[in-house]
């Protein structure tokens, strides 16, 4: 069923992007793990993220699937929801977090490409991401980590409604 979203790969080269790799239990996102990704939602239902992210565009293939089977993004207790998977939670057509989840963004390892940079400022424009928020993840630097605080996360969770 990913198929349709695995053309995003071809836009550029994939772009490892992991702070956090010792989460247990995380599902790191990569090309080859979005199948098992898939089989474990159902249209309709919620994806409970906890991920240290992965490829960027696999998150954005992820976003994508999301809303287009209207799969809401729950990022619990104690959860973290990182960078490609925090780009993917924001696919999703309803977003939750704890007070104690943490949704974290990160700048890339090395600059986006045209054709990332492209892909990523057209996915946020078509998911309705606030233009504040969008403007802060795309502007993230190298080595820079943003968890959103009231002033964008209201905002944000306001747009997935």
């Amino acid at each position: 069923m990913l198929a349709r979203y695995r053309a995003a790969f071809a836009v550029a080269c994939l772009l490892a992007c992991s702070l956090w790799s010792s989460l247990a239990d995380a599902q790191v996102l990569t090309s080859s793990s979005l199948p098992a990704i898939e089989r474990t939602l159902r249209d309709g239902g919620t994806w409970s993220c906890n991920s240290p992210g992965g490829e960027l565009l696999a998150g954005v293939a992820l976003g994508l699937y999301l809303r287009d089977h209207d799969i809401g993004v729950e990022v619990r207790e104690g959860g973290w929801c990182a960078s490609a998977a925090a780009i993917a939670a924001l696919g999703a057509s309803r977003l939750f977090k704890s007070v104690r989840g943490h949704l974290v963004f990160h700048g890339t390892n090395r600059p986006l490409t045209t054709a990332e940079r492209i892909v990523v400022e057209s996915v946020l424009q078509q998911w309705n991401v606030p233009p504040s928020v969008a403007a802060r993840i795309i502007g993230l630097r190298s080595g820079e980590a943003w968890e959103p605080d009231g002033r964008f996360l209201g905002p944000l969770l306001a747009s997935r409604r």
